[in-house]
């Protein structure tokens, strides 16, 4: 389903999850609301999700994690609260994970190391506390790590020297101490 850059309005209907040969939903750019039903995790075949660029609200459905074949997640510039829930890292084939620019909180999950094939980590302007885990620096495929204007403390971890294909990296306006690691020059 394509309807992207629309003026779509109103929720999602939960009987989109019962479109289980679906492989692409796209309907970012539009003015949808209201939470996103839990039924999307029955999009088993479903490779493409976007929906940016809506008015969503609430929390990201753990259903999501049931979306084994998903490649392409976005829900960024919404009005998504809550912690990034374990269940996303799932995900074993996700390569883009989009959620910039909503009012996601909590610590990042360690357990984010598990999406082995993950290129892209762009969770800019939210609200993510704690420290940046280690662990991100096992993430090999990882290019593109956007964790800026956030509210991560503590060091930078020396890890992150460890993902060699990293072409964009930003970490700006957050409540980070300490100093630059050496391992950085890794990159």
């Amino acid at each position: 389903i394509f309807s992207d850059g629309n003026n779509l309005t109103g929720t999602l209907p939960p009987e989109l999850g019962n479109l289980g040969w679906l492989k692409v939903l796209l309907l970012d750019q539009n003015q949808l609301s209201g939470t996103l039903p839990s039924e999307l995790g029955g999009l088993k075949m479903l490779t493409d999700l976007n929906l940016r660029a809506n008015q969503f609200t609430g929390t990201l459905p753990s259903g999501l994690g049931n979306l084994e074949e998903l490649i392409f997640l976005s829900a960024s510039t919404n009005m998504l609260t809550g912690t990034l829930t374990p269940e996303l890292c799932h995900l074993r084939e996700l390569t883009d994970l989009w959620l910039y620019q909503n009012k996601l909180s909590g610590t990042l999950p360690s357990d984010l190391v598990f999406l082995g094939k993950l290129a892209v980590l762009s969770l800019y302007e939210n609200q993510f506390t704690g420290t940046i885990p280690s662990e991100l620096g096992n993430m090999k495929q990882l290019t593109h790590l956007d964790l800026e204007e956030n509210i991560f403390t503590g060091t930078i971890p020396s890890e992150l020297g460890n993902i060699n294909k990293l072409a964009f990296f930003d970490l700006g306006s957050n409540l980070l101490t300490g100093t630059v690691p050496s391992t950085l020059g890794d990159l």
